[in-house]
């Protein structure tokens, strides 16, 4: 759920399954957001409609649209 948006869900990728394709291609990350799926956005879904386009999409080559998380460095390099 976003936090700024109670009605949107935001979807962050917390764990990769090991083996998996995701895992060996390397370019997912835990803390990526998901924000597409087969070019359907997925900025004004609810949970439910999430979780329902997840299940639907069909086995074989998925296209996803991921943001990165932004990393802030400080002066002090932390």
């Amino acid at each position: 759920q976003d936090p700024q948006d109670a009605g949107r869900c935001v979807m962050v990728i917390r764990s990769l399954v090991p083996g998996s394709s995701a895992e060996q291609h390397g370019g997912l990350l835990p803390g990526d957001q998901l924000v597409s799926v087969n070019q359907v956005q997925m900025d004004q879904l609810t949970l439910s409609e999430t979780v329902n386009l997840l299940k639907s999409v069909p086995a074989g080559t998925v296209r996803l649209g991921i943001r990165k998380p932004l990393v802030i460095k400080t002066s002090s390099g932390v």
